[in-house]
C-alpha cells in the first residue's frame, strides 16, 4: 500500500517534481476548516491505496501550513488537485472541487 505524505512548508518539506520511480505526482491542496476537503479525504486515501495508479505519488498539502507551496502552484480555493507529469514535466491537469470521477479520469489518462 502506498503511503500518503503530507507537505507542510517549503522550509520543512518540499514538493518533489516526481516520485522516486519517475511517475506522476498528484497534489491535493486542502485545509482543516474546509468541509468538502474533509468529505473527500477518505475517497482520496482509498484511491491512493488502491494500487490502480501505482505510478503516481499522492501528496497532501495543507494550505494553512504550507502557504508557500500553495502560492507556488497558484491555488485560490480548496480542494484543488494538481497533477504533475513524470520527470517534473509541467502541470498536466488541475481540478478544483471534489469531483472524484474527474480526478480518476485525469489519472487514467496520464498514468
Amino acid at each position: 500500500m502506498k503511503e500518503l505524505q503530507t507537505l507542510f512548508s517549503g522550509s520543512s518539506g518540499s514538493v518533489r517534481s516526481s516520485p522516486p520511480g519517475g511517475g506522476a505526482v498528484l497534489l491535493r491542496f486542502t485545509a482543516k476548516w474546509c468541509k468538502p476537503c474533509q468529505n473527500i479525504a477518505p475517497r482520496f486515501q482509498e484511491l491512493a491505496a488502491s494500487g490502480k495508479f501505482s505510478g503516481t505519488e499522492f501528496l497532501t498539502v495543507d494550505i494553512d501550513r504550507a502557504m508557500d507551496v500553495a502560492a507556488a502552484y497558484g491555488v485560490k480555493s480548496v480542494p484543488t488537485f494538481v497533477l504533475l507529469g513524470a520527470g517534473g514535466k509541467p502541470e498536466l491537469r488541475r481540478i478544483t472541487g471534489g469531483d472524484m470521477q474527474q480526478l480518476e479520469a485525469a489519472l487514467s489518462k496520464h498514468n
